[in-house]
């Protein structure tokens, strides 16, 4: 005789992050996107964090590695506070 147990199986949400930095050290670079993606048919949404480059420069390739100028990103000014609530 088995002694067993059956566990309840629960449907899991999973949620997709993704973060892009000025550059990989903490202690001298800022967090400036969020993106994340809920569960497998939601929209992938993004919210830029207020970021400022003239105390903290950031390194050149990680702005070129996620397309920051190329994506228009240095002319937002602020953040889209409402999707960060959203998250």
């Amino acid at each position: 005789m088995s002694t067993a147990t059956v566990t309840e199986i629960r449907p899991v949400t999973l949620v997709f992050l993704d973060t892009e930095t000025s550059g990989l050290d903490p202690s001298q670079h800022q967090l400036r996107e969020v993106a994340w993606h809920v569960g497998p048919h939601g929209p992938v949404q993004s919210a830029v964090v207020p970021h400022d480059f003239a105390t903290h420069p950031p390194e050149p390739k990680a702005l070129e590695v996620n397309r920051y100028y190329e994506r228009g990103l240095d002319n937002q000014a602020c953040c889209d506070y409402d999707a960060l609530e959203r998250l």
